[in-house]
Formats: C-alpha cells, sequence, structure tokens
C-alpha cells in the first residue's frame, strides 16, 4: 500500500471515529444540559496536528537540554505553535454552540443505538459510504431534535438556593425572573455553570434570554448577572433604578456588566417606572417598582420590582 494511501486510510479512520464518538456522546451532552460545538466533528482534526507539534517539539527542547544543545530554535517553534493555538482558542464564538431541549429517555437512547448500527451493518462495507451515512444521520438527528420538540408557552419554577427562579417560554420568547436569589450565596459561579444553565438549556433548547428580570440590586447580583452574561446572551436586562451614590466597588461591577452586555449586543434598562413588554394581545408581562418603602443600599436607595403577567390565561405575580 503506497504512502498515500496509508494517509488517506487513516484520515477516514479518524473522521469515522469523531463522527461515531460525536453520535455516542450527544444524548449525554443533552442529558446534562449542555451545548454542543459546530466544530465537534472536526475537532480531533484541527487539535490533533497541535498536538503533535507540540509534544515533538517539546520533546527536542527536553533533549537538548540533556545533551547541552542548543535549543533556541526549537524554542522559538514552541511559542509560534503556542500562539497560534492561543489564537484559534480566542476564535470561538458563542454562536459555534447548539444547545437541545431535553427529550424523553427513549429518544436519547434511540441516538447510541442509531450509530451502533450504521458502525455494524454489514450492508455498509465502505467506509467512505459509512462516513456519510454517521455524517447525514447526525445532522439529520440534531435537526430533528432542535426543531420538532416545540412547546409553544411554557411557565416553569427552577430551584435556586433557598428559593426559586421563574422561567417563562413563551413561543421561543425566553424570560427569566430572578427575586434575589442567584446570588444569595457566595457560590453563585457554581450555581450558575452547573444548575442554572442546565436547566434553561434542557428545557428551551437555546442559548439565550430575551428578557433577564432581576428584582433586587447589590453588588453580588450585579456580579452574578455579569458572569451569567458570559455564558448565555441577555438581550434585555431589567434592574431596579437606584437614587444616590452607590459604593464604588458596586460601580465598578455594574460597569463590567454593562460593558458585557453591550458587547453581546444586549441593552441594560434601569427601572423607575413600569415597564410593558407585549407578547400578543392575550399575553403582557409588566414590571414595576414596589409601591414599599425605599431599600437603602449604603447613600443610594431603590425600590424593589414586582412581575405581573398574564401569559396564556395564567396570571403572575412575583
Amino acid at each position: 500500500m503506497s504512502t498515500y494511501k496509508r494517509w488517506q486510510q487513516s484520515l477516514l479512520s479518524n473522521i469515522q471515529l469523531q463522527l461515531f464518538i460525536s453520535f455516542i456522546s450527544l444524548p449525554f451532552l443533552i442529558g446534562w444540559g449542555l451545548p454542543i460545538s459546530l466544530l465537534t466533528p472536526v475537532s480531533t482534526l484541527i487539535f490533533g496536528p497541535f498536538l503533535s507539534c507540540f509534544l515533538l517539539v517539546s520533546s527536542l527542547i527536553f533533549f537538548c537540554e540533556l545533551l547541552y544543545l542548543p535549543n533556541a530554535t526549537f524554542i522559538w517553534c514552541l511559542e509560534k505553535i503556542t500562539s497560534i493555538w492561543l489564537a484559534c482558542l480566542g476564535l470561538e464564538q458563542r454562536s459555534w454552540l447548539i444547545g437541545f431541549p431535553k427529550p424523553s429517555v427513549i429518544i436519547l437512547l434511540f441516538i447510541p443505538a442509531l450509530a451502533l448500527a450504521i458502525i455494524h451493518s454489514k450492508r455498509i462495507t465502505s467506509m467512505t459510504h459509512r462516513i456519510g451515512y454517521l455524517a447525514l444521520f447526525l445532522v439529520l438527528t440534531c435537526g430533528a431534535l432542535k426543531l420538532f420538540p416545540y412547546r409553544g408557552v411554557t411557565i416553569e419554577k427552577i430551584p435556586c438556593n433557598k428559593g426559586e427562579v421563574t422561567l417563562i417560554n413563551h413561543h421561543n420568547t425566553i424570560i427569566l425572573i430572578d427575586p434575589g436569589h442567584i446570588a444569595s450565596r457566595t457560590s453563585y459561579e457554581s450555581l450558575i455553570s452547573y444548575s442554572l444553565l442546565p436547566e434553561i438549556v434542557q428545557r428551551t433548547g437555546t442559548l439565550h434570554i430575551d428578557h433577564l428580570i432581576i428584582c433586587k440590586f447589590n453588588k453580588r447580583i450585579l456580579d452574578a448577572v455579569q458572569f451569567l452574561a458570559t455564558k448565555i446572551n441577555i438581550v434585555n436586562l431589567y434592574i431596579p433604578a437606584w437614587q444616590g451614590k452607590i459604593p464604588s466597588f458596586a460601580w465598578r461591577s455594574y460597569a463590567r456588566l454593562k460593558k458585557t452586555i453591550l458587547e453581546n449586543k444586549g441593552k441594560i434598562m434601569s427601572l423607575s417606572y413600569k415597564k410593558k413588554i407585549f407578547f400578543n394581545k392575550d399575553s403582557v408581562l409588566s414590571i414595576e417598582p414596589v409601591a414599599t418603602n425605599d431599600i437603602s443600599y449604603y447613600d443610594a436607595t431603590y425600590k424593589q420590582l414586582s412581575v405581573n403577567a398574564i401569559v396564556n390565561d395564567q396570571d403572575i405575580m412575583l
């Protein structure tokens, strides 16, 4: 067998393996509420050459050090390989990620069964045909999981620390209402990464929030929302408007939050008035300050926000 044939066979084997792994891992990612990347099927082909070059050059540098040989050229090569790899990682876009709503367990079990059937089918004798079938059914499966489970309008409660946040999906318009539970503990980063985000992805299949309503206001809440905005796109953020001067550390947190939201083409609205969000003639959501005493936050004061909505003939008051 010629060198070209061996190289071609190795490449096809790697592509087949990567597609099979993508197929097998898909139900686990969906079950855990994790998105998949569009580069998943070719990630090994991209990462493999970088890893091989990195290990080869690193080994040459190591042996040159042992033998007291000059290795400045190899060190330069290693720095270039590392900088190119870091530049590639910097190209990562959130739009490359796709989330899926969680289907029934039967459907999740069917996905790896389909992959195993393609791999072990005796009717498919060519590796090229097997790769084609794996790629085709992987795309069809992802498309069906993304488009088929249309739920219309759902209103769900997600446990969050010692309380709950409300998630409304109104015909793929996502609203998240937090009465002040996301940042009620200092470990908000782990809560957001491992509990809240997977729940949102499992229940909606999306990686964006159209309307995020934060009813209370302090530094930790601002930091938590800023961290959330680095993980998921927030289109509209509503927070209480304050009067007076907030402390400098809270202002820095607000500045970081505003920068993150604007970088992702979102906007922040500080509400001291009644704001209505219309979905259709039968569904409307109102956000307004609570008509009670002002809440003091150092030298500033604000009124907590409340939410009143009629969604799908169901009243919501928070």
